[in-house]
């Protein structure tokens, strides 16, 4: 699993990190952060329905931990970015992506609110405004309100 989230993260190639996450997640008992990984693996590789059954598997599994929680944001928010590269999304599609925004946010501040109220402002900027995953919800009122609740830019 290791080399999974090397290949993810790292060398950026969910593809080729898939596999390995794949494997993880047929324990019984799979770790979470093997269902978190296959989950980001999915969304970037545009199976966003899939990816979200795979979250709530995660969630199912584990108390949730702001790594947790974070993830989950991560998967939801880049989900937005997958149903925006839409030539022509249709109502379905429209109501996915704002169901989606909305669970994105929704999960950032549970996370925010699962870490000691002088951590916050540190994890914004080290984790939250520096992850290009976030990028398809910046413009969302609810998100630059948290980013200003949390003293972020965004």
């Amino acid at each position: 699993m290791q080399r999974g989230w090397q290949l993810l993260l790292m060398m950026e190639a969910p593809k080729m990190a898939l596999p390995d996450f794949r494997q993880a997640a047929r324990q019984e008992d799979a770790p979470t952060e093997a269902l978190i990984g296959l989950a980001l693996c999915r969304v970037e590789l545009g199976a966003y329905l899939d990816a979200e059954r795979t979250l709530d598997q995660a969630r199912k599994s584990e108390r949730e931990t702001p790594f947790l929680l974070f993830n989950a944001a991560r998967v939801y928010a880049q989900a937005v970015g997958k149903i925006d590269l839409q030539a022509k999304p249709d109502k379905r599609l429209i109501d996915l992506r704002t169901r989606y925004q909305d669970r994105a946010v929704a999960q950032l501040r549970r996370a925010l609110e699962a870490l000691p109220a002088e951590k916050r402002a540190a994890f914004w900027k080290t984790s939250v405004e520096s992850d290009r995953a976030m990028t398809p919800i910046r413009r969302a009122t609810e998100y630059l309100q948290l980013a200003k609740e949390v003293g972020g830019k965004g």
